[in-house]
C-alpha cells in the first residue's frame, strides 16, 4: 500500500482524484505509486484518505490549517481507513509506504501502531523529486528486463 500526500495546486474542476492534484511532486510520487503496481491512496486534508479514482470536487484545505483536535480526527479516520476500507493492519508486510511530508507522517503515526516505510524521509523537495524518478526508473528497467518463460514443448 503506497499513501501519497496531496497538493495544494488542483485543477479548477471535478476529477478523480489521481487528475486533480497537479503539483510536480504530487505527479512523480503518483506515477512511482502506478508503477509499483499495487494499491494506493490519497492522503487528503480534506478528504482523509481517497482513492485514486474517487471524483472530487477542487478544496483550499491544508492538514497545517486544523487545530490540533481535527488533525488528531483526521489520524483517526486515516487509520480506520486503512483498516476497514483497505484491510492494511498494523504489522502488514510490506508496510506502507508514505509518499508525504514529515506533517503527514508524523500524524499517522499518532495513531498507527506499525512501522511505515518513509522513503522521502529527511529529503528537500528537489530530492524526493529525484528519488521519485530514480525510483520509477528502476522499476521500468526491472519490468523491462523481466523475460517471459517459453511456452513451447520442445
Amino acid at each position: 500500500m503506497i499513501l501519497v500526500a496531496c497538493c495544494g495546486k488542483k485543477l479548477p474542476h471535478a476529477a478523480p482524484a489521481r487528475e486533480l492534484y497537479q503539483s510536480h511532486l504530487f505527479r512523480l510520487a503518483r506515477a512511482y505509486a502506478e508503477a509499483v503496481g499495487g494499491p494506493w491512496a490519497i492522503l487528503s486534508a480534506q478528504h482523509f484518505l481517497v482513492g485514486p479514482s474517487r471524483v472530487l470536487e477542487p478544496y483550499d484545505r491544508r492538514l497545517e490549517q486544523l487545530d490540533r483536535d481535527h488533525r488528531d480526527q483526521w489520524a483517526i479516520h486515516v487509520d480506520t481507513a486503512l483498516r476497514c476500507s483497505w484491510g492494511v493492519m498494523p504489522g502488514t508486510v510490506p508496510a506502507p509506504v508514505v509518499l508525504a511530508g514529515r506533517q503527514y507522517w508524523e500524524l499517522l503515526l499518532t495513531r498507527w501502531c506499525g512501522p511505515l516505510q518513509l522513503p522521502l524521509k529527511g529529503l528537500g523537495v528537489g530530492q524526493q523529486k529525484a528519488w521519485l524518478i530514480r525510483a520509477a526508473k528502476e522499476l521500468a528497467a526491472q519490468r523491462h528486463n523481466v523475460v517471459a518463460p517459453s511456452g513451447g514443448a520442445g
